[in-house]
């Protein structure tokens, strides 16, 4: 009987957790995304391209850049967030630890979003897609205040000349050193970067 009792209340509190608030409203959408990332693959001398150790990968909407935008850019932006694309989620899937801006970020999937304080800093803040989900925010509600903290990483910001007529996000690789790159962020003639660096280490494997 206790059983029974506790899968009762168990299924009722899932049921609870499962609904729209009525009148609600739902809708198809389609679009191209653009993704960027950092791929990694092993390779022996018998066994090239072996296997795949993981990646870091960013994938994003991409809102054309309206140079209306311009003139009331602060205002839009200074002490706000951006949700760095539209629509859907612009997300992070990274298979390692990584630093951006010098900042820690756990392996693991992310949403990710622009913020500008009121000082002019610049943060990249990654969130927790569950703790999104569970309090029932689409990418739509980033400057709600109950929007979770997440991570935030620091952005440098400039300004340049050739601009960017929809949102790009790319990483830059290091030739050099493949474990390092630089992720950069261009709307218009705006343009945010910060040094990424991915953290696994290389071992050496015996032939056979």
């Amino acid at each position: 009987m206790i059983t029974v009792v506790l899968a009762a209340a168990l299924l009722s509190a899932a049921a609870v957790e499962d609904y729209a608030e009525a009148p609600f409203q739902g809708w198809a959408q389609h679009e191209e995304r653009g993704s960027t990332r950092l791929i990694y693959f092993s390779k022996t001398a018998d066994r090239p391209w072996n296997y795949s150790p993981g990646q870091v990968a960013i994938e994003y909407g991409k809102p054309v850049w309206k140079e209306e935008y311009e003139q009331g850019f602060d205002d839009l932006t200074r002490g706000k967030r951006w949700r760095m694309g539209q629509n859907y989620w612009s997300n992070l899937d990274t298979r390692f630890p990584v630093t951006i801006g010098g900042t820690h970020v756990e392996r693991g999937i992310y949403y990710v979003v622009l913020e500008r304080f009121e000082d002019d800093r610049w943060r990249l803040v990654l969130l927790n897609p569950d703790t999104s989900s569970d309090r029932k925010f689409d990418a739509w509600h980033v400057n709600r205040k109950e929007t979770a903290s997440g991570v935030e990483a620091p952005l440098e910001w400039e300004r340049v000349q050739e601009k960017a007529d929809h949102l790009q996000i790319r990483f830059l690789m290091d030739e050099a050193d493949h474990r390092k790159a630089e992720l950069e962020i261009r709307f218009g003639p705006h343009k945010l970067t910060a040094p990424v660096r991915v953290l696994f280490e290389v071992r050496q494997v015996e032939a056979g």
